[in-house]
Formats: structure tokens, C-alpha cells, sequence
């Protein structure tokens, strides 16, 4: 079972060059000192470039214009060859034998040192089998320090829902699959879910429901909702303990303080992002409130789709190349991809909204007119 685990992304990086070319060397003269660390591991060249390699610094703080290395370079190499911090120089590759349900532990063996002459570190895990599940860290040898686990890898692969395969399927499109970096490209795959998340919210009120509670002290008026996904209130209740009463909105300029409202038929307003008011506010009361929220952002390679998002992949791919083809200056490409994008998520519009609000539509009255809402049709 051969197992890979990208390499460290270096773009995000602080950075020196290399300021007099050297062959194999145990001191390497550089531009800038600034940003290493004794006992940590660089990265000399470029990510996937034939020579690149890592090496330790020695226990001496660096200081002066040269890096003392623990060991001699493999290589030589030129003047301005770009040199990282990148604090590790092994990759412990880990195996769970009753699949993601187990524990990864480490591998007899399988703790090897970074191939940054290729995108990504290898290991054949010889005795492996369909079945298992594998983690990787980082380690620093020298620290005796690691990373956290990497997410589950499976043998068979991540789904095409999940980041890393949406990621490959740009990169397949385009003619430069390095011209964007991967972390780029998470960012402008989690836009692109924002973007189909309010657009599922503003036609369907029961997608991506959260809820959650605020507690009121008698003469309280104003309460703060602390969900990080919350997006706006869809239905809100008010409860003492015996009995719940549901809880109409009003806005901020509509009353005056000298109005008087009942517990029998309360109201809130918004006060600001995630602050609401409510009135009357004498009593203590419970708010039980159901909330659009926002979808949580795909960090690891496993992360998937939100399931309505999962038949729009191709919305994805095209929005990442219309932001690659600008980003590349070509804005005829650019804006044919973007508009390949518009249509999927015009038409994901479309066949999110509810079928019950395809025919006659109805609109709910500001006032309660009975015990439940009145409507009305158009």
C-alpha cells in the first residue's frame, strides 16, 4: 500500500536566499538570518524542484550572515536558491488496522525523512491492505517534537466530494497545475460554498438549520447569540418553564418607548449582528431560537461537500478556474468559467428552493389574527 503525504506548503513562509553559491557544505551564507531556529529543519529549493532537500541547523542560535547546519548538503546549489523555515524534516507514517473506527499508531519503520524534491513523501507500507486507514505527522528528529495527525487516509482514496479531489480537479484543468497553491485554492473552494450556502438560505428557510439558547434575567432586555455559524433567526419562542409563546419580529424604529406590549404576544428586534432585544422585557424567560447558519469551511483533504452541494461539483471547479485564468491575466477565460459557475448556481437556485413555493405564493400577516399566523394567497 503506497501512502503519500504532501509535502509542507512553503508559500505562506518567511524566506532568504542563498547569497554566494556553494557546493556540498556544512554552513550555508545567506541574505537574511531573521525567522530560523537552532535545532529546526530547512528547506532548501523550491517544493518538487530536482535537488531541492532538507538539512538541520546546528544548536547555535543562527546569528550572523551564514546558517551552520548539523550535517553537509546533498547538493550544491546557486546563488538565490530560496531557503525556508519549515521546522520539520520526517514525515511518521501510521496505520489503524480496523480502519478509521481504530487508532493510527506509528509504523515499524515508517518514519522517514521529507522528499521535497517531489510534491509529496512516500511510503510503502508493504504488508498494508484495503482495509486500513492511515495518519501522518511531521517530526523534528532533533526536537524529538511532531505535528498533529494529518486526517484519515484511505486506500481507496477520498470521495469526489472531498477537498483533495476537488483541489486535483482543477489542477487537471489547467495548463500549469502549480500555478496556484493549495492552500489558494481551500480559499477559493470554501467562497464558493459560502456563496451556494446564502443562496440555498435565501430561497429555502429550512436548509442549514442550527438552534440554540439565550437566557433572560428579569428587566434584561438585550441577549447575544454566540454561535460562530449563526446567519440570521428563522423562528424564535419564549418559554418560563410552563409555557412557550411564539415571538414576532419588529423592527428597531417601529416602536416607541412609551408603547406597551404584552408577554402574551412579544416581540424582538435586532440590535446590531448577533444581538437581539426583546419586549416586554420585565419577566424572565428562555429564548429557544432556530437559525440559518453558515456551513463549516473544508480544512482537511477528507472534508466533504454539504450533501445539496454534492451534485454542483463541476460549479466548483469552474469557479476555481475562473479565479486561476485572472489570476494568470486571462480575463477571456476567466469570464467564461466564471459564467459556467453563474449557470450551475443559478440553476442550484432553482432546484433548492422548496416545491411547495413553486406554485401559488402566500405572505404571512404582521399581526397574529388568531392563534396561529394568517395567510393569504396572491
Amino acid at each position: 500500500m503506497i501512502i503519500q503525504q504532501p509535502n509542507p506548503q512553503t508559500q505562506t513562509l518567511p524566506k532568504t536566499f542563498i547569497s554566494t553559491s556553494i557546493g556540498t557544505a556544512i554552513s550555508i551564507p545567506v541574505k537574511n538570518i531573521n525567522s530560523f531556529t537552532a535545532s529546526e529543519a530547512i528547506q532548501i529549493g523550491e517544493t518538487g524542484q530536482e535537488q531541492s532537500e532538507v538539512q538541520m541547523l546546528g544548536t547555535a542560535v543562527p546569528s550572523g550572515t551564514a546558517l551552520s547546519l548539523l550535517g553537509t548538503t546533498s547538493y550544491s546549489h546557486p546563488t538565490d536558491t530560496p531557503i525556508y523555515p519549515i521546522k520539520f524534516n520526517q514525515v511518521v507514517f501510521k496505520v489503524s488496522t480496523t480502519g478509521t473506527a481504530g487508532t493510527a499508531t506509528a509504523i515499524t519503520g515508517g518514519t522517514i525523512g521529507l522528499q521535497v524534491d517531489n510534491p509529496f513523501t512516500q511510503y510503502d507500507h508493504t504488508s498494508g491492505v484495503t482495509t486500513y486507514a492511515y495518519k501522518t505527522s511531521y517530526y523534528n528528529s532533533v526536537g524529538a517534537t511532531s505535528s498533529d495527525n494529518s486526517a484519515w487516509i484511505l486506500p481507496a482514496g477520498n470521495t469526489q466530494y472531498s477537498l483533495s479531489k476537488l483541489r486535483r480537479r482543477v489542477r487537471d484543468k489547467l495548463f500549469n497545475s502549480k500555478f496556484v497553491e493549495d492552500d489558494t485554492l481551500n480559499d477559493w473552494i470554501n467562497e464558493w460554498k459560502d456563496e451556494l450556502t446564502n443562496t440555498a438560505i435565501k430561497v429555502n428557510k429550512a436548509y442549514a438549520i442550527g438552534t440554540t439558547s439565550i437566557s433572560f434575567a428579569a428587566n434584561q432586555q438585550m441577549g447575544t447569540i454566540t454561535d460562530t455559524d449563526y446567519k440570521t433567526i428563522n423562528r424564535l419562542w419564549f418559554s418560563d418553564g410552563t409555557a412557550s409563546v411564539p415571538v414576532g419580529q419588529i423592527g428597531l424604529n417601529d416602536y416607541h418607548p412609551d408603547d406597551i406590549f404584552s408577554s402574551n404576544r412579544p416581540k424582538f428586534f435586532y440590535y446590531g449582528d448577533n444581538v437581539i432585544g426583546r419586549l416586554p422585557y420585565e419577566q424572565a424567560t428562555t429564548a429557544t431560537i432556530t437559525y440559518s447558519k453558515l456551513n463549516s469551511n473544508l480544512s482537511d483533504d477528507d472534508d466533504e461537500l454539504p450533501y445539496p452541494m454534492r451534485g454542483y461539483t463541476k460549479s466548483f471547479i469552474d469557479y476555481c478556474n475562473s479565479l486561476s485564468y485572472y489570476k494568470d491575466n486571462k480575463k477571456t477565460l476567466g469570464d467564461k468559467f466564471g459564467d459556467k459557475a453563474e449557470i450551475s448556481r443559478l440553476q442550484f437556485e432553482r432546484e433548492i428552493t422548496p416545491r411547495h413555493e413553486t406554485g401559488p405564493k402566500y405572505i404571512t400577516s404582521v399581526e397574529v389574527l388568531s392563534e396561529d399566523d394568517g395567510y393569504f394567497y396572491l
